[in-house]
């Protein structure tokens, strides 16, 4: 539970710090996705 919690709390920061390059990929994968 401890290491779920903390690799949780570990991958919400790095989601976070890098909130503009999540965007930018989140749109990319939605273009790629809408593509046939």
């Amino acid at each position: 539970m401890r290491t779920a919690t903390r690799l949780l709390r570990v991958t919400a920061r790095s989601i976070a710090s890098s909130g503009a390059l999540s965007q930018r990929a989140s749109t990319t994968t939605g273009m790629v996705a809408v593509m046939p």
